[in-house]
């Protein structure tokens, strides 16, 4: 098949299951072949069987060539954030999703041609059937994004953020020096107007070089009952955040939000191996206090914390790859890109 040869869009229902079932299933093995870590996401026939026959009511893509076969699938869904979503701060309100996203290799001549087939198939179910979406966002795993990101990129996508893992066998960093009279402890209901004060600047950090990034009073009245669950006597094992601080001389100079995550198998976007994780956020360190190890010092003591849980499979978080810092800092860490989200926001949203 060539470049040139037409694509067509059906619906689902109009392919045999078996068909999209060998679809999913070889595109996992190419990326299992490309990346270890995605190996046993939707492996099985019988899971894969599963997932599709419940997404028949959600109205699947299917992209066909010419000679009727399967090239292509996708759900298009619409993911609201909630009132309060600490995310209001990285995305718009209603963004379009593909759920089960499976395209050619990289290696197809047709697969440009198939991502903007699929792409406008997609837009026009984000914008229209789902009451218009203000944004839009497509996730892909780190390991096959050369050929996919400058697509994207002629679509009005940016690649937005990156989800990094880190494997629990991955011993702590070193801690090469510590800041002199830096105290590590747990937050208290006192600290909470100095923690607030951390996240809105880190908020203005991203604002100025990651270009979907905004201050936002819903994240940041998202943060502070997120605070509230952990004043409240909320449990780290039972979804409560845990907040270690760093103070220097009695003032709060940094902080690192801990999380604990369940992944399971059939969750979106499908990218990350089903399991149990620490989740690293808000790692920031007051602009006076940058530069004498902080940072390093709370992301240890983090690791630390779930390097002594037995049930973890590993660490995620999340990094702009706009901000060179991150990138470099996690790096560094063992934090090794998993899967990359490239958002495309609405003219009536963007920053001005």
């Amino acid at each position: 098949m060539n470049a040139s040869q037409p694509l067509s869009i059906v619906p689902g229902a109009q392919v045999p299951l078996s068909d999209l079932v060998a679809l999913v299933a070889a595109q996992a093995a190419r990326l299992a072949a490309l990346d270890p870590r995605l190996d046993g996401i939707l492996h099985r026939p019988s899971e894969i069987e599963a997932v599709l026959t419940r997404q028949l009511d959600q109205v699947p893509l299917v992209l066909l060539d010419q000679h009727g076969r399967v090239r292509g699938y996708a759900v298009p869904d619409v993911w609201e954030l909630a009132e309060h979503s600490l995310l209001h701060a990285f995305l718009t309100p209603r963004n379009g999703i593909a759920c089960s996203l499976t395209l050619p290799p990289a290696n197809d001549p047709a697969a440009p041609m198939a991502v903007k087939t699929m792409l406008t198939s997609l837009s026009t179910d984000w914008h229209a059937a789902h009451n218009r979406t203000t944004g839009d966002l497509m996730r892909w795993p780190a390991c096959d994004t050369a050929w996919l990101q400058p697509i994207l990129e002629r679509q009005g996508f940016m690649l937005d953020s990156i989800c990094a893992f880190r494997p629990q066998s991955v011993p702590l960093p070193v801690q090469l020096s510590e800041a002199a009279s830096i105290e590590l402890r747990e937050a208290v209901p006192a600290d909470e107007e100095a923690l607030v004060q951390l996240f809105v600047e880190e908020l203005r950090v991203h604002e100025r070089s990651v270009p979907c990034a905004r201050v936002s009073p819903a994240a940041i009245a998202g943060f502070r009952q997120k605070l509230a669950r952990l004043w409240q006597g909320g449990r780290f094992d039972e979804g409560a955040p845990l907040v270690l601080v760093a103070a220097r001389e009695q003032q709060v100079v940094g902080m690192a939000e801990c999380m604990l995550l369940r992944v399971e198998l059939h969750e979106e976007p499908g990218w990350t191996p089903p399991g149990n994780y620490g989740c690293l956020d808000n790692v920031c360190v007051a602009p006076t206090a940058r530069g004498l190890g902080i940072g390093a010092q709370l992301t240890r003591a983090a690791l630390a914390l779930f390097a002594v849980r037995s049930d973890l499979n590993g660490s995620l978080l999340w990094y702009s790859p706009d901000n060179r810092f991150a990138a470099d800092f996690w790096t560094r860490r063992g934090f090794l890109p998993l899967w990359s989200t490239y958002q495309r926001i609405h003219p009536v949203f963007q920053k001005a």
